[in-house]
């Protein structure tokens, strides 16, 4: 039989379990109110004046009326059925064409629909037909933003009056015997900065999977015949911080410690012979951005610092994506970031693995 003592601790144990159920479910729905908010107001259509206004493309002549009528079936395929904008920044417009292409017309809609007064008439010559490689930053997200052949990339800008939500846009290609392909539309959802919490903080890089993706050997030819490999830098310090916070900053820090080798030394002592210690310490600054229903972050540059001479220091007006809807997760307190890619006609998967800090 209970006493009368523990009657009132079973009594104030039930009290305290169904007061911590109650907080835990007010702070769910809370967290699940957030999240409903934040899609509602992603997928409300932008007004079409604010499009207009606020809507560039570089060297593209803007038209008044609406775009030639398609006459024909040249090889166009964009390469993408939906896509994300980036606040102050833009979105890029992939798509396939044959090698004669003269230019492309483009013309924006809003989400239901309606469609704008004029179109963009858009030249070849300002097509991407490779994506600048940042070549300061050295990790593998970084250093693969090539094209295919025959594949191409149109630039958009937005100013910063483009608000959070959606909106849609027609594209055709024309040849230099004014063949216009048949249109595409394709929607893009411009999504607020920032993401879930337990992607917040500051974490230091530790991996790739596959291991041997930061490796980087040389061989060299010895004076005396014969030749050996060796590794092209010894790493004293190699650190990499990425830090995402919740008001949709971003930045990250590179603190490397290295030796470069010397071929002609090496080559004449038939082994490897490393240079001086050099360093560098930068930083990149930006903004980071998730999408909830396909679990991807997109990161973009809006300025760098280099912290040991800030005569190299730059500023990106309309950003630099960085990194483009690869795969986020955190993995048993790890950090996953997974971006595959097309390189040399095969598909590469790169993923880095970060712990937290």
């Amino acid at each position: 039989m209970k006493t009368s003592t523990q009657k009132l601790g079973v009594m104030l144990m039930v009290f305290a379990l169904i007061y911590s159920l109650q907080s835990c479910s007010t702070s769910d729905d809370s967290t699940e109110e957030e999240s409903i908010e934040e899609t509602q107001e992603e997928q409300a259509s932008i007004p079409l004046a604010d499009l207009e206004s606020g809507i560039s493309i570089p060297d593209a002549a803007y038209i008044a009326g609406a775009p030639p009528s398609p006459n024909s079936s040249i090889l166009f395929k964009i390469n993408t059925d939906g896509q994300s904008g980036y606040l102050n920044t833009g979105y890029t417009v992939p798509f396939t064409a044959n090698d004669d292409i003269a230019g492309a017309y483009l013309r924006i809609l809003e989400k239901d629909g309606e469609t704008a007064g004029g179109y963009f008439d858009i030249p070849a010559s300002s097509f991407e037909e490779k994506r600048p490689l940042r070549t300061k930053k050295e990790n593998e997200f970084a250093q693969h933003k090539l094209l295919e052949e025959n594949d191409y990339e149109i630039n958009v800008k937005f100013s910063n009056t483009i608000p959070v939500g959606t909106f849609c846009y027609e594209i055709c290609i024309y040849d230099s015997d004014n063949n216009i392909s048949q249109p595409s539309t394709v929607c893009v959802t411009v999504e607020e900065w920032g993401g879930p919490e337990s992607l917040t903080g500051s974490w230091l890089f530790d991996r790739y999977d596959p291991a041997n993706l930061d490796e980087d050997r040389t061989t060299i030819n010895c004076n005396t015949g014969g030749s050996f490999e060796a590794d092209y830098q010894l790493n004293e310090k190699e650190d990499w911080v990425l830090t995402l916070e919740s008001n949709g900053n971003y930045n990250e820090v590179y603190d490397d410690v290295y030796r470069t080798i010397d071929y002609d030394a090496s080559a004449a002592d038939c082994e490897a012979v490393y240079g001086d210690t050099e360093s560098y310490k930068e930083q990149y600054l930006g903004k980071w951005t998730y999408n909830a229903s396909q679990k991807t972050i997109s990161i973009v540059d809006f300025e760098y610092k280099n912290l040991l001479d800030s005569s190299e220091n730059e500023t990106y007006e309309n950003g630099i994506l960085y990194v483009e809807n690869a795969l986020v997760e955190v993995i048993s307190g790890e950090l996953v970031l997974t971006e595959t890619y097309i390189e040399d006609g095969r598909e590469v998967t790169v993923k880095g693995i970060f712990k937290k800090q």
